[in-house]
């Protein structure tokens, strides 16, 4: 069964729960997504039946705006309670304690920010909302003087992203601050089955500009990044699941991997892939599969027969994220066609409402294994040159 809501569906997805008449809750938010397909709908009320009576039913979403319908619909059951115990960074960090024990992390208010005492802080240290989406309001804090001038800053940061996702995913009420955590960073598009055995179906390493840079920027996957870590994370997201209590959950999980292999889980995002349709639909480019499909038959990747099918290519995907400098409303247009000619491979292009969201859209392409210049001139760039302002 799936939950349907804003802010983006894909046409991909779209095609896919029309072609598998995957069964959809028909809220006023699906119905204004999927206008243009005929659709295997179920009503609310006969969804909330289902799922109160069949707490492990498989329930997956596109877009966490959809957390709001199961805490008013399915509140305090199975499938709420597993959500707040991944979404809420603390509650997360709480359970996590066992697995890494030496790991630091404090809830805090916004509003006690200001005054907490800077010598109880082990920097260098990341702050970001307890309960959190695509990299906003998130900093990487290096000392005592770094935290005043962020501290400073980040009501203005507030402001500025309020109101864009409703407070189930993004709330900047409460907040944050743990270790940071070393290593290289992956995102893993997987479910975990009714046994709780997870079932990886694409995995993209994140790559960052540098040091203190937190954002969302570039993504990669190729066979040889599957075939090093497929194993390794798959052994750790089990034992993180069983921590969990996770079963019948998809799930989009971040974590680093260390130089001497350790893995520590940064969040699991609950219910769904990528955000915006991103690295769900980048698998189509990148393993020839339909990963909602595969989630919906509950099947497993056939990995050793997909991985024999690399051609040496890398694949990417890049999260043009406004990085200007330059308010949304204040820009008059973004020249998408001067940015594909930087790029000489690309695969997808889907443009985003920038006046809306801090957002210019996502790109998919791919370059070859040996040759990223492409992709670190995109992770580096502030796409101010492609702007027009108004």
């Amino acid at each position: 069964m799936f939950l349907i809501d804003g802010p983006y569906v894909s046409d991909y997805l779209k095609d896919t729960i029309y072609r598998c008449q995957i069964r959809v809750i028909k809220t006023d938010q699906s119905v204004k997504y999927l206008d243009d397909i005929k659709t295997n709908y179920i009503s609310e009320n006969k969804a909330v039946d289902y799922l109160r009576d069949n707490p492990e039913e498989l329930l997956y979403t596109n877009s966490e705006n959809t957390l709001s319908w199961i805490y008013e619909n399915l509140k305090e059951g199975v499938l709420a309670n597993r959500i707040l115990r991944v979404k809420d960074k603390v509650l997360f960090r709480d359970r996590m304690a066992s697995l890494h024990p030496e790991y630091f992390y404090k809830g805090i208010a916004y509003t006690e920010l200001a005054t907490l005492s800077t010598a109880s802080i082990p920097f260098p240290v990341i702050l970001k909302p307890a309960v959190g989406f695509f990299s906003l309001g998130v900093y990487k804090v290096t000392d005592a003087n770094h935290w005043d001038r962020v501290v400073s800053h980040l009501s203005e940061s507030i402001s500025s992203i309020t109101g864009l996702y409703p407070k189930g995913v993004l709330d900047n009420t409460n907040f944050i601050i743990e270790d940071v955590i070393p290593g290289e960073e992956f995102a893993v598009d997987c479910y975990y089955n009714d046994e709780g055995e997870v079932v990886i179906f694409n995995m993209m390493q994140h790559l960052f500009a540098s040091g203190s840079d937190v954002s969302d920027r570039v993504y990669i996957t190729s066979g040889d990044l599957m075939l090093q870590y497929l194993a390794p994370v798959k052994a750790y997201l089990d034992k993180l699941g069983s921590i969990l209590e996770l079963n019948n959950f998809p799930a989009h999980i971040e974590l680093r991997v260390d130089s001497g292999g350790s893995m520590n889980a940064i969040e699991v995002n609950p219910l769904r892939f990528g955000g915006w349709c991103s690295t769900p639909d980048m698998a189509q480019y990148a393993w020839g599969v339909n990963i909602y499909e595969q989630l919906i038959t509950r099947s497993t990747p056939d990995w050793e027969s997909i991985l024999k099918l690399q051609n040496g290519k890398v694949h990417a995907l890049a999260v043009l994220d406004n990085s200007t400098g330059v308010h949304g409303e204040e820009i008059k247009s973004f020249n998408y066609e001067d940015l594909l000619k930087k790029i000489s491979s690309p695969l997808e292009l889907r443009k985003t409402n920038y006046n809306r969201y801090p957002l210019f859209g996502f790109l998919m392409c791919e370059v070859p294994e040996n040759d990223l210049s492409e992709l670190y001139w995109l992770l580096k760039s502030d796409l101010r040159e492609f702007i027009e302002l108004k």
